[in-house]
C-alpha cells in the first residue's frame, strides 16, 4: 500500500502547466480538536500511514491535480489511489469541519482560480471498511467566483481560502442522522480549463481537480438521512460550461455555474 514515487514536487511553470506548490490537507479541526492530515510526500519516503488521522490515504505525491480524463475513474473519488482513513473523528451535526491546505510554504497557487465544492456520503457502517466506489455523495456547499477584484480573472473561492491561511470551514448538515460519513472536499482550478473547450468529455487536459476526503462520526439524535447521492465518478465530465471555460478574458464571472449536482435539500 505504501508506494514510493518519483513524481517531482516542483515543475517549471507555464501558462498551460503551472504546478509549482500544488497542495493537500495539512490539518483538520472538528469539535475544537486538531488532527494532523495525511502527507503523501512523507509517505513516498517510507513514513507509514498513521492510525490516528481522519484524512484518507493517497499516493498523490506533490498534491498534483487530476485532469478530466480521470473524472470517471476511482482516483476522482478521494485523490490518487485513495483508501479510507483508519478513524472517523467525532463532530456535531450543524458544526464546522475546518481543513487547512498547505505544502511547500503556501496553501495553494494564487493563479489556480476556481470553485471550492463540498460533498458528503454515508458509509452505512465504519468508514474504515467502506468500498470507496460504493459511496453516494450529495453536495452540501459550493463557492466559486466572488467578485472582479484583485486579478484579471477575478477573485475566486480558492483565493479566499489562500487569504485565510489555507483554511476552509465545511458545515456539517444540521439534524444529520448519527453515523459515520465521508466528507469530500474539493478545489477545482480553472486556469487551464480552456484546453477542454470543444474537446468533449474526459479530455486529457482542462480543469484541474483536487479532491480530499475526511472521515467523520456524527453523534446525537438527528433524523436526516442522505438521499439521492451519486458516485463521485458521475459528478463531472470535464466539458460542462463550468469546467470547459476560459476565465482569462474578463474578471467578471457573475454568471458562472459551479459543476456537479445541485446542493442537497438537507444541507
Amino acid at each position: 500500500m505504501f508506494v514510493k514515487s518519483a513524481i517531482p514536487l516542483l515543475l517549471l511553470p507555464s501558462l498551460t502547466s503551472l504546478t509549482l506548490g500544488h497542495s493537500f490537507l495539512e490539518k483538520v479541526w472538528a469539535n475544537g480538536v486538531e488532527y494532523a492530515a495525511w502527507d503523501p510526500n512523507a509517505g513516498s519516503l517510507g513514513t507509514p500511514y498513521p492510525n490516528n488521522i481522519p484524512s484518507w490515504y493517497t499516493t498523490n505525491v506533490g498534491g498534483n491535480p487530476l485532469k478530466p480524463v480521470k473524472a470517471n475513474t476511482n482516483d476522482i473519488i478521494c485523490a490518487l489511489n485513495a483508501s479510507p482513513a483508519n478513524i472517523s473523528i467525532p463532530i456535531n451535526a450543524g458544526s464546522a469541519l475546518t481543513v487547512k491546505w498547505w505544502q511547500a510554504g503556501i496553501p495553494f497557487p494564487t493563479s489556480h482560480w476556481g470553485p471550492i465544492i463540498d460533498y458528503i456520503a454515508a458509509c452505512n457502517g465504519p468508514c474504515s471498511k467502506v468500498d470507496p466506489s460504493s459511496l453516494k455523495f450529495v453536495k452540501i456547499a459550493q463557492r466559486a467566483w466572488i467578485d472582479n477584484s484583485t486579478y484579471a480573472e477575478g477573485f475566486w473561492a480558492t483565493n479566499q481560502m489562500i487569504a485565510s491561511n489555507g483554511t476552509w470551514a465545511i458545515e456539517i448538515p444540521s439534524g444529520l442522522k448519527a453515523g459515520e460519513y465521508v466528507v469530500r472536499h474539493e478545489l477545482i482550478a480553472l486556469h487551464v480549463a480552456f484546453e477542454a473547450i470543444g474537446k468533449g468529455p474526459y479530455y486529457t487536459d482542462g480543469a484541474e481537480f483536487y479532491p480530499q476526503c475526511v472521515s467523520i462520526k456524527v453523534g446525537g439524535f438527528g433524523t436526516k438521512k442522505i438521499t439521492g447521492g451519486v458516485g463521485a465518478k458521475s459528478l463531472y465530465r470535464g466539458d460542462e460550461p463550468g469546467l470547459a471555460i476560459n476565465i482569462h478574458t474578463t474578471p467578471n464571472h457573475a454568471d458562472y455555474v459551479s459543476p456537479g449536482p445541485a446542493i442537497w435539500w438537507g444541507a
